[in-house]
């Protein structure tokens, strides 16, 4: 039954009239071929001059930098940022009132005021940030390090070889420690304007052995200046005269260690701190985190601030009032490292926070605008030698092809 019907078809088609080509239907076929090949390459080229130039000509906003005045509320918690949260260099913060990072390091997250989140990227080994970072009391300058960054501007300055230390309680002050050997401590405290980067002053640091565990801590009126190698605290006067130097248990109590209404310089031990004569070095009174609270916290790392003489502390991801009944002011994510305050015009009234900010819209999509134009002005060139010699072979190709009449 097959071979009936398939000779039949044969018939049909050989009695049907031939149907006619119309004319140059290859050429437009090999022309369409081309013009979308040229498109391709010249669409990829376009998105990538368009990533570079977005990343090279968008100018840096910039805000008003918190003055006067003006108190900010501490949230009683904050958590990580959340993902596309927008970098502080592209939208930045009149100031931080805290930055960490999670416990797998990586970018910082930074709160400001009403909850705006920025995230910063410290370029550190491994995901981790370089040098533990610092925020000064006023909540404008941040050191890491990558180096001195102005979150008011997005802006970071380099600071060389010198390792970042501290601020002065006036945020005036940026303090470095510059090492001249490789074999031990040797060098001297640099102490630097933070917004133009001008010297102010240096001390020296004598020999000492590795590892370079140095910390500093500047009274509020500028007359003392405290430096700790190991366990041996020295302190100075402001013509850099030594006062005293003595052997501690503990640790000087951070960038706040100085109580002037007392003339006290303040040092923590695990759960403790305790008051110096910032003049004579003799002992003072001694503060703690006692009882069953003790079990579950971490020790004191810094004293952020002082009320009527009692330290407010940072005890990481926590920070602890020890006045009076003991309570928790803040409360950081439990995977919370390198926890660091602003203490200047901030009042630990445990706000309830809101949602989290994650910057303008655009800004949130910078990071990866930026990291294309790194890849498209990496390219650039080779993609526009690409490019013409791609047009070219199908130039050269376009003629030496051999074409039938009519096709």
């Amino acid at each position: 039954m097959n071979a009936p019907i398939r000779t039949a078809l044969a018939e049909m088609a050989e009695r049907a009239p031939s149907l006619p080509l119309p004319t140059g239907i290859y050429e437009r076929a090999r022309k369409r071929q081309r013009r979308q090949r040229i498109l391709g390459v010249v669409g990829v080229i376009a998105v990538l001059a368009a990533g570079a130039a977005v990343s090279v000509l968008q100018p840096r906003a910039a805000v008003t930098p918190s003055q006067g005045d003006a108190i900010d509320d501490m949230p009683a918690r904050v958590v990580n940022a959340p993902m596309w949260t927008a970098s502080v260099e592209d939208a930045p913060l009149p100031r931080a009132l805290v930055a960490f990072a999670g416990w797998e390091g990586g970018d910082l997250t930074l709160v400001g005021p009403g909850d705006r989140y920025r995230t910063y990227e410290t370029f550190g080994d491994r995901g981790r940030p370089a040098q533990s970072p610092v925020l000064s009391p006023d909540g404008r300058f941040l050191m890491t390090g990558r180096g001195l960054l102005d979150v008011t501007t997005g802006v970071t300055r380099s600071l060389g070889t010198d390792a970042p230390l501290a601020f002065s309680p006036d945020s005036r002050l940026a303090l470095l420690a510059r090492y001249d050997s490789q074999d031990e401590v040797r060098g001297e405290i640099r102490a630097v304007d933070p917004a133009t980067g001008d010297l102010v002053w240096t001390l020296p640091l004598e020999p000492g052995p590795l590892p370079r565990d140095v910390k500093v801590a500047v009274s509020p009126d500028g007359s003392r200046t405290a430096i700790q190698r190991h366990a041996d605290i020295a302190v100075y006067d402001a013509e850099g005269r030594l006062l005293w130097k003595q052997s501690m248990n503990g640790d000087l109590a951070g960038q706040k260690a100085f109580l002037m209404e007392r003339r006290s310089l303040a040092t923590v031990m695990s759960s403790r701190v305790c008051l110096l004569d910032s003049d004579t070095a003799v002992g003072g009174v001694c503060h703690e985190v006692s009882g069953i609270d003790r079990v579950t916290r971490t020790d004191i790392t810094e004293v952020l601030g002082w009320d009527e003489g009692w330290p407010i502390v940072n005890m990481a991801p926590s920070v602890v009032s020890l006045r009076g009944v003991q309570a928790n002011l803040f409360e950081g994510p439990a995977d919370a490292r390198y926890l660091t305050f602003a203490s200047e015009r901030v009042r630990w009234s445990q706000r309830e926070p809101g949602s989290p900010d994650p910057g303008p819209f655009l800004d949130r999509f910078q990071t990866a605008i930026r990291k294309i134009g790194g890849v498209a002005r990496g390219v650039m060139v080779p993609g526009a030698i690409l490019l013409v010699v791609v047009l070219i072979a199908i130039q050269w190709r376009r003629r030496r092809v051999r074409r039938k009449p009519g096709i």
